[in-house]
């Protein structure tokens, strides 16, 4: 069984990392140009997949592939089996949490690159427009790695003040919402620079608008999991603790003997 499961990972992966960078680069062609990007995008791939010769596709396309695929398979695997015991210093908590901060970084740093545009506009009338692609490439990936980096202790903090087996479904939850209400905000931006500058794909706004439709991409790997395997968790949860996995019993009393975790009180607050 362990060797089916690292067979079918050593060869799904890859293809799934395949997969997500090609639509990672589909997405960055639609935010270029939404009407346009469909026809460019079949031009290209058909005139030269796979684009290995390419060094934007792999900044665009194999990076954000591979970071989305690792993080979601680090947020994902304490999930599929509900009866892993979850601790709060456990290995595969602190996992699913890097992974889960990816997510947050994303919507972060976009939000944070839409609102220096802002700025921009507010003091000078026009966004500022990067002339060497590596320095944007740069300023882009500085703020994703610190806001990385800002999210994993709070997601930490968050992840203490819930039950570890309804936590991700929560932060799935949470994030999707968040990730909605950053789109109302950064598309506007997005498209006012695009009024006011020439060249608006050399813009920190414009690659705001990727990184948050990236999170809504990131976010709809975990969103369907969650959907398939919630009847299996509700299960398992009805007859084990949702904090460390302890069996209740036939007569469970008001609080885990094993943890302490109050099951009657944690019911009422999830109905």
């Amino acid at each position: 069984m362990l060797k089916r499961r690292t067979t079918l990972l050593l060869i799904g992966f890859p293809v799934y990392v395949l997969l997500l960078s090609f639509l990672s680069t589909l997405l960055w062609m639609l935010v270029y140009h939404p009407l346009q990007g469909w026809a460019d995008w079949g031009s290209e791939f058909v005139k030269r997949f796979p684009w290995l010769d390419d060094t934007a596709w792999w900044l665009l396309g194999a990076l954000p592939g591979l970071l989305i695929a690792t993080t979601q398979y680090l947020f994902i695997v304490p999930v599929l089996d509900v009866r892993v015991r979850l601790r709060r210093d456990g290995r595969p908590l602190l996992r699913s949490l890097i992974g889960g901060a990816f997510v947050g970084a994303l919507g972060m740093a976009a939000l944070l690159l839409a609102l220096s545009d802002v700025v921009w506009l507010v003091q000078r009338g026009e966004a500022p427009e990067y002339e060497a692609y590596w320095l944007l490439t740069t300023v882009v990936l500085s703020v994703l790695a610190c806001s990385w980096l800002i999210w994993t202790p709070l997601l930490a903090i968050f992840s203490r003040r819930r039950p570890h087996r309804t936590m991700p479904g929560r932060l799935v939850g949470l994030l999707l919402g968040g990730t909605i209400a950053e789109m109302v905000v950064i598309i506007p931006v997005d498209v006012l620079v695009r009024y006011r500058n020439s060249c608006y794909c050399s813009t920190a706004s414009f690659h705001a608008t990727w990184l948050a439709t990236l999170a809504l991409l990131w976010l709809t790997g975990p969103g369907i999991v969650l959907a398939v395997t919630s009847r299996r968790r509700r299960a398992w949860l009805e007859h084990h603790c949702a904090s460390c996995g302890y069996a209740k019993g036939p007569s469970p009393a008001a609080k885990c003997p094993e943890c302490g975790y109050a099951w009657l009180e944690a019911s009422r607050t999830n109905k």
